[in-house]
This record gives structure tokens, sequence and C-alpha cells, in this order.
């Protein structure tokens, strides 16, 4: 089986997911995981499919009506096997007073304590009580051999005051 990482973007309608499930459908492939939503009027994701070998031609071909309707943008790209450390896989959600650069703090952190993120979701929403805006952040990391989870909790505590994180084993 061939297996791709398709990254999709087009502007949000009706009929989007449905398109590419046909492709993959019409090609004898299987829809195995996939992260989509939409943002501001955008239609974003990023869809692992696996294609018997002997399609994968066609299925890729297939692919390109999708981009001259104009439907998608998609990109194509090989699937490989996954980069994963050895250590335990957490999932964490973060919230605390949003602030510009706040996920590159974050994302710097955990960068520099060799700790691989496998997804990160965020957001911002309305602080009515307090004013201003709060962020929330909800992830799910592999964290290196070695490296305790009171230190994580503490590096990332120790971001800003005001950041709360409540880290829980991730359902494997």
């Amino acid at each position: 089986m061939a297996s791709y990482v398709l990254s999709l973007i087009g502007t949000d309608r009706t009929g989007l997911v449905a398109a590419v499930a046909d492709v993959v459908t019409d090609h004898g492939g299987n829809w195995e995981q996939s992260h989509l939503g939409e943002l501001a009027g955008v239609f974003a994701g990023v869809v692992l499919v696996t294609v018997p070998d002997g399609n994968a031609a066609a299925f890729r071909t297939a692919l390109g009506p999708l981009r001259e309707l104009g439907l998608l943008d998609t990109s194509l790209h090989e699937g490989e096997e996954s980069v994963t450390t050895t250590g335990p896989e957490l999932a964490f959600e973060l919230v605390g007073n949003d602030r510009p650069g706040i996920v590159h703090d974050v994302s710097r952190l955990l960068s520099s304590l060799d700790v691989s993120i496998a997804e990160l979701r965020t957001e911002t929403s309305s602080a009515p009580m307090a004013g201003g805006n709060l962020f929330h952040a909800a992830a799910v990391v592999r964290l290196p051999d070695g490296l305790e989870v009171d230190t994580l909790v503490e590096r990332l505590e120790g971001l800003a005051d005001e950041i709360m994180v409540d880290l829980t084993p991730a359902a494997t």
C-alpha cells in the first residue's frame, strides 16, 4: 500500500471533504487519519490515506481536478514511518491570559527540552470578567527519556504567573 499525507486548503464550503473522500474511495484507498477544520472562512487540514500500489499513480492524477476546479489547493506527500521518542506520551491543557508570542514561548520551551509535539490545538476566547482574552492550548507530546513530568510542568508554569497547566497520561 502507498501511504500519502494530503494537505488541503480552500475557501470553506459544503462538499470539500466529500470531494476528497470520493477520490480516495474511487481508487480503493482508505482514509486513515485526519485533522480538518475551518478557520476564518478557510477550510484546512491534513489527511493520511493509503492506496493500493497499483492505484497510486491514478490516485495522484485524480487529485489534479480538485485543484483545477478550485475546490481545494492540495499538496501530496509520500508517507513515512513516524519518528517517535521512546519516552511517555502525555496530554496537557494550558490556559492563561493571551499575549503575543505565547505559542512561540511554549513551542520553544518544548523544543529546548527535546519534547516532540504530536498534536497541538490552540484558540483564544473572551475573558469578560477579567477583560481581554484567554489563551487555550491542548497538546499531546512525547517526552524524551529522562525528562520528568514534574520538570515539564514546572517549566511550562514558569512561562508566566497566570498560566495553568493540567497534564495527564495520553490515551494510546
